[in-house]
């Protein structure tokens, strides 16, 4: 509408005076910004959108010209109701103006190191035995040095006895694709894990040597979505008693 208005009056002012009016698609995109800059209550927006579009400042002053006296006529009616008064009010913006107390700590500091892991070459009777008296739902599995072999919980271990496979050996019914934390890594990103594959607790495991060893992993403890909150509540409280 803007720019049909804006071309119309290009038009007209081209054919009374040609010589001064060379370009009428000029108060088309004229046009086009004023209203625009009124609807969406958007008046810099539209001002520099012109700028842009035009490569360069020459219509500048031709634009504000036009914009502020629609900007002023339509006050704070918008096509957009749901537009807030400030960028601190917009939960598109909310999390630019917020201090996120996550942000540069790492696993190292929230992980749990006192962990029960179950050894690998442990028989699934035994296993059974040692998770029902610890109480925990699952285990990391380890080999004889420490290093993580992969997870078991006590439903798999349920299975393995029911099939009759009481003497079979941890390590070989096991998880081994498990998702896993390193010391050096964020929380945020622990997060991410935990929420992508929809995981309680990850394993905190020092990075392997690669082919040296196989690709083994030392089990140094775990990291649960407890630990993160607990930290974060620490960190709010330190920061809470800095502000005061």
């Amino acid at each position: 509408m803007g720019a049909a208005l804006g071309g119309a009056i290009g038009e007209i002012l081209n054919y009374f005076f040609p010589e001064t009016v060379e370009n009428p698609w000029v108060f088309a995109l004229i046009g086009a910004a004023a209203f625009f800059g009124a609807a969406a209550n958007a008046p810099l927006t539209a001002l520099f959108i012109v700028c842009e579009i035009s490569g360069s400042y020459t219509l500048f002053v031709p634009a504000l010209l036009a914009i502020i006296p629609a900007y002023s006529l339509v006050g704070r009616r918008t096509i957009y109701p749901g537009q807030y008064e400030s960028r601190k009010e917009s939960p598109a913006h909310k999390r630019e103006l917020m201090i996120d107390l996550l942000e540069g700590i790492r696993v190292k500091d929230a992980y749990t190191k006192d962990v029960l892991s179950i050894p690998g070459d442990m028989t699934v009777k035994e296993a059974l035995y040692f998770a029902e008296k610890a109480g925990h739902i699952a285990y990391p599995v380890v080999d004889r040095d420490g290093k993580l072999i992969g997870i078991t919980t006590i439903m798999e271990l349920e299975e393995e006895r029911e099939s009759g496979a009481v003497y079979k050996r941890v390590s070989q019914m096991c998880t081994k694709d498990v998702i896993v934390a390193y010391p050096q890594e964020y929380l945020e990103d622990v997060l991410y894990k935990m929420d992508k594959y929809n995981i309680g607790r990850l394993p905190v495991v020092m990075p392997g040597n690669g082919d040296r060893d196989g690709g083994g992993r030392k089990l140094i403890g775990i990291i649960s979505r407890s630990d993160i909150v607990r930290e974060h509540c620490r960190r709010r409280s330190l920061f809470k008693g800095m502000q005061e």
